[in-house]
């Protein structure tokens, strides 16, 4: 048995910190649904990869592998959806599916990840570097998509409807 010594987190936080801070304000330019389009399909695919990875690691049935897998599974279905929905709609219109995304990237694959990154032996048949590299771009893009789509959410109008559930648009004989 050779011991192999845990590698450092730190240039993976700040890498992941960077990709967040770049995100967030690029999100903010003319080219708003190019770097939305960019970074879900980045994720969509990190998601399939570690997916692909920790699928073919594992050994246990098909009931465990599915549950060990599903926020990758969901990551990789809610970026498909919140990309197509981005080439579509509007930033406003997109920001909540986006805003989604993020937060399952984020708290799905980032932080149940964040001990890979200083772990000497990981848990998947994908190249080590690349497993940090799909964790660290799960929290930097999470989080730059969670700041950037936040910034676009609409609040609602308040309703139109009376106490007494008419519509106020000068309808004759409504509240009377």
């Amino acid at each position: 048995m050779t011991w192999v010594p845990p590698v450092s987190p730190w240039p993976w936080l700040i890498g992941a910190a960077v990709v967040a801070i770049l995100l967030g304000v690029a999100i903010r330019t003319r080219a708003w649904r190019a770097v939305w389009i960019g970074a879900l399909s980045v994720l969509a695919i990190a998601e399939a990869t570690s997916l692909v990875g920790l699928w073919m690691f594992s050994t246990a049935g098909l009931s465990s592998r599915l549950f060990a897998g599903i926020y990758n599974f969901a990551g990789f279905v809610i970026a498909a959806v919140a990309l197509v929905t981005v080439v579509r709609r509007s930033r406003q219109e997109s920001a909540p599916l986006v805003l989604v995304t993020g937060l399952i990237a984020f708290l799905g694959t980032g932080l149940p990840g964040f001990d890979d990154l200083a772990r000497s032996q990981l848990p998947t048949v994908i190249p080590v570097t690349l497993a940090r590299v799909i964790v660290t771009g799960a929290l930097g893009i999470g989080l730059g998509l969670i700041v950037g789509a936040a910034q676009y959410l609409r609040v609602s109008p308040p309703s139109s409807l009376t106490p007494e559930g008419s519509a106020e648009r000068g309808e004759v004989g409504a509240h009377e």
